[in-house]
């Protein structure tokens, strides 16, 4: 009699299983599916790092740097007479502005929605 109780216990535990697992296997491929377009994306982006405070200051005038500060002079967001190079307070706080205005957290950095957007995607 015990057999009997916990036989279709475990029949039904396996084909719950089963199906958890096919909608996971889903969820995957979906999410690989996105991942690859946005990998695609941001290939197509000039912005190819992130960027964040002090990059450019070690290493000489950083070009991605240079590209930033260019984009948010033209943009209004940064009030300097030519870019530095370097990621400095001014380049950050500049950023910060442009973040807010569109909605994405205020880190003063640029990641990968960043680049996404800054690309217009």
């Amino acid at each position: 009699m015990i057999i009997f109780a916990i036989a279709p216990v475990v029949s039904h535990g396996v084909t719950i299983n089963k199906a958890l697992m096919a909608q996971l296997k889903a969820r995957v491929n979906t999410l690989q599916r996105q991942l690859s377009q946005l990998q695609n994306q941001l290939a197509d982006c000039p912005f190819h790092r992130d960027l964040s405070l002090g990059d450019g200051s070690n290493d000489g005038l950083s070009p991605d740097v240079i590209m930033l500060q260019k984009w948010l002079r033209a943009s209004g967001y940064l009030n300097t007479t030519k870019p530095t190079g370097r990621f400095n307070e001014t380049t950050m706080i500049a950023l910060k502005r442009w973040q807010n205005k569109n909605n994405l957290a205020a880190t003063g950095a640029i990641g990968a929605r960043e680049r996404l957007a800054l690309c217009g995607k």
